[in-house]
């Protein structure tokens, strides 16, 4: 029980970590003198659990006075230092106010790095996000990055340096993390995002951007200043969101559409989920009979074999892989480069791989993967080649709308830039949460093509609405011209069963009101 003390008072030369044990054994047996004492020497050495302790003993006022504060600074040097408990202390400590002042966006910060190691840190994360407005979830989320990287103690000290003694209000002080021109930055690029003209977006507060604020301020019913603060990017963000909640989005509900018109036997339009999950794979019986009553089916791409489906794949390298000796991380740059290593790797990609592809294709595994490695994808075939292997099996016709050519070049026509730009945009928003695999297969069970929509464009949407609209135009509007042209043939025979992503059914320039413009009558059945 008297193992700290002694080791204190005889001078013994105990490295920081048997220190550490030692106090943990007196805490244990109740001498919480010796505990402290034992773990006061060992955390003064930089050892990162005896932090942890001494911390808990000031928190919880055992062996020594209460004291939130001093509570908070051991946590914070032991968090710095990686030790999970104290990075989850620490984040309790901004939720509630108690030593430091109140910061959800840090608390965001710390729960989010604990979570690696700790799932009690993601329910702590998800239940703080319901009191958190979009915009501190995108700076809290924008730390955590930074933080990955081995900034933690220079946004600890700078946001400690920003608050100020007694303040307990809401008020953000990580958000003086932030230069003014990064502030300015994401003023601009909010703005562009709503329609306002700010001039580049650059984070240079010039007349248009200031003009701009203004426009925006004023329709708001916010105070006119033109000035670029906390409260105007929360009224951005919230607007931006708002925005997208409120558009329209025509056939946004159902998989299973029937396709008619006089004189001609009804044919049936799928939308297929991407995926070999058996839950999407278990198909209801409405639409196999529809499938296996058909004359002739089409597809994306006419795939009947795994075979078929490899050599499409294999096909696609000349386009996929870098052939100027640069690398990937020379393209994008270190910071970038290092957010798409780490959000790669639960996946298993592999590093020296991942340097010869050019930035489509990495956005392409970004964003085609279902952003949970650790949820079950089934064992068999995927579902759009469980429906080629079905119809070569039954002597069905089998056509692709599209060419193995067109699928390749929907991104590699991208200029390097504008692909560097949309790989930034993907890992922001896989960085604020993007979306689960059982999420998505959710919306897509439930026929929400409106969600599904929504969700096929959300990776670009930090581009800007006119980037954003670009990308849907090259991944969905443009395709969906020529898949419904090319469908043409097999509607004016009749009885077809027709496959596409589901993602390409709704929408004011989707497949299904294409259809309708054409003189069709479209009937959802599933």
């Amino acid at each position: 029980m008297v193992a700290a003390a002694l080791a204190l008072l005889l001078g013994l030369n105990l490295n920081g970590g048997a220190l550490a044990d030692a106090g943990f054994e007196a805490f244990e047996q109740g001498d919480y003198g010796a505990a402290y004492q034992a773990w006061k020497t060992a955390a003064e050495r930089g050892q990162k659990n005896a932090q942890f302790y001494l911390g808990y003993l000031y928190d919880s006022g055992q062996g020594v006075a209460e004291d939130n504060a001093e509570a908070a600074t051991w946590y914070r040097k032991a968090a710095v230092q990686g030790q999970n408990d104290a990075r989850f202390n620490l984040a309790a400590m901004y939720v509630n106010g108690d030593g430091v002042n109140k910061d959800y966006v840090l608390a965001y910060m710390l729960f989010d790095l604990a979570a690696d190691r700790d799932e009690t840190a993601l329910d702590e994360l998800n239940d703080l996000m319901r009191y958190m407005t979009p915009l501190q979830v995108a700076r809290g989320n924008r730390l955590a990055r930074l933080a990955r990287r081995g900034d933690m103690a220079t946004l600890l000290s700078q946001a400690e340096e920003a608050a100020f003694a007694g303040d307990k209000s809401t008020t953000s002080a990580s958000w003086n993390i932030w230069s003014e021109r990064d502030q300015v930055e994401m003023a601009q690029r909010s703005l562009v995002q709503l329609g306002y003209d700010p001039g580049p977006v650059d984070g240079a507060m010039g007349g248009r951007t200031k003009a701009a604020i203004k426009d925006f301020q004023e329709k708001n019913g916010l105070e006119v200043d033109g000035l670029v603060s906390e409260a105007l990017l929360e009224a951005l963000y919230v607007a931006f969101d708002e925005r997208l909640k409120a558009e329209e989005i025509p056939y946004g509900q159902g998989l299973l559409w029937r396709i008619e018109k006089d004189g001609v036997t009804p044919s049936h339009l799928f939308g297929t989920f991407h995926t070999n999950d058996p839950d999407v794979l278990d198909l209801p019986r409405v639409l196999t009979r529809a499938f296996f009553r058909a004359d002739a089916v089409a597809l994306e791409v006419e795939i009947y074999s795994k075979a078929s489906y490899n050599a499409l794949g294999a096909s696609a390298v000349d386009t996929l892989v870098i052939d100027d000796g640069r690398t990937l991380r020379q393209i994008v740059g270190r910071d970038l480069y290092s957010d798409v290593v780490a959000g790669l790797t639960p996946y298993g990609v592999p590093e020296q791989a991942l340097q010869q592809i050019k930035p489509w294709g990495v956005y392409h595994l970004l964003t085609a993967t279902a952003h949970d490695p650790r949820s079950a994808h089934g064992s068999g075939l995927f579902l759009d080649l469980w429906l080629g292997q079905k119809a070569v099996h039954h002597g069905k016709p089998l056509i692709g709308l599209e060419t193995v050519e067109e699928q390749r070049a929907i991104f590699a026509g991208l200029s390097e830039q504008d692909q560097v730009d949309l790989l930034d945009s993907a890992i922001a928003y896989s960085s604020e949460g993007g979306i689960t695999l059982e999420e998505l297969k959710k919306l897509y069970l439930a026929g929400d093509l409106t969600a599904l929509f929504r969700r096929s464009y959300e990776p670009s949407r930090r581009l800007g609405p006119k980037a954003m609209l670009a990308v849907i135009e090259r991944m969905l509007d443009n395709r969906n011209a020529v898949m419904v042209e090319r469908m043409q043939p097999l509607l004016a025979d009749g009885n077809a069963f027709i496959a596409v992503g589901a993602a390409h059914l709704p929408g004011k320039a989707g497949i299904l009101q294409m259809l309708v413009d054409q003189g069709y009558t479209v009937t959802r059945v599933h």
